[in-house]
């Protein structure tokens, strides 16, 4: 647990306690909410600033209430606590709201605030963090329903936005794509409006198109694989093209390197980027 006297937090050295770390987190994650609006998470936070302040940004909303709610779930289980229970509840609504979800793709969208902006869009990098709540609230009450329900209806509406990529042309000609390569048409979406080419996150969008895929709650033959990587600054990549097949994402993943961390070749056309797994 989280040490209350003084002598007990001087600084030095730690041995790494989970339950340390967990007590640190459900610390922060549930104290750093707007109670005002339901507890939405104040994602944007400037804690070492001339002078310190919180405020809300789109994300809030998109992706951070539903990281939110898993972390805090995951470590008031780990803690054996009730502490955190009501904003965790609050930030299930939040995900969950009706207003937020799309039903004619599945997809969620962020609720409309002052600070969202005027274009009413999701990006298909925060579908994976959405899916990945709704999977800890079925997981944790198998009978919820209306949280499968949800995740059910993302897998398809993703399902459907998917793309694959049958056949490779080259100046020398055309060939195969074996085994299959799957990516979205770009990592926008506009609310009835569907994919927007000429808009995007900018945030290595193309490797997130390519690998949002992996965190389907999978079934049939589309096996499941890591979700966020990172590219390296300097690399330039075709935004459309970049893809990653689920073979070479599974041998990766099953084979760390000796840093620990985890290198993929990312394919497109003409050449290829090194990327690691966050």
């Amino acid at each position: 647990m989280i040490p209350k006297t003084k002598a007990a937090r001087t600084p030095g050295f730690r041995h790494f306690d989970p339950l340390y770390q967990a007590g640190l987190s459900l610390d922060h994650l549930t104290s750093m909410t707007d109670a005002k609006l339901g507890n939405l998470p104040w994602g944007r936070v400037l804690a070492f600033s001339q002078l310190p302040f919180a405020e809300h940004t789109r994300q809030d909303d998109a992706e951070f209430a539903a990281t939110w709610y898993e972390g805090i779930s995951c470590a008031r289980e780990m803690l054996g606590t009730d502490r955190g229970a009501d904003v965790e509840a609050a930030l299930r609504a939040i995900v969950l709201d009706p207003a937020c979800w799309e039903e004619s793709t599945g997809l969620r969208y962020p609720a409309r605030r002052p600070w969202t902006g005027e274009t009413d869009y999701c990006a298909i990098s925060e579908m994976g963090p959405v899916l990945s709540a709704l999977n800890r609230m079925v997981e944790t009450n198998p009978k919820d329903t209306e949280a499968l329900d949800r995740a059910t209806k993302l897998v398809a509406g993703l399902r459907r936005l998917v793309v694959e990529h049958r056949e490779r042309l080259t100046p020398a000609g055309a060939f195969p794509v074996d085994p299959p390569v799957y990516s979205f048409p770009s990592d926008v979406l506009v609310r009835g409006r569907g994919f927007a080419p000429e808009l995007s996150t900018g945030f290595a969008d193309a490797t997130l198109r390519a690998c949002t895929v992996a965190s389907f709650a999978s079934s049939g033959k589309t096996p499941s694989i890591p979700l966020l990587v990172r590219t390296p600054q300097a690399s330039a990549v075709a935004p459309a093209a970049l893809s990653v097949t689920a073979e070479e994402a599974e041998r990766v993943r099953d084979q760390p390197s000796k840093s620990g961390a985890s290198s993929i070749k990312i394919s497109y056309p003409c050449s290829s980027a090194s990327l690691r797994w966050l």
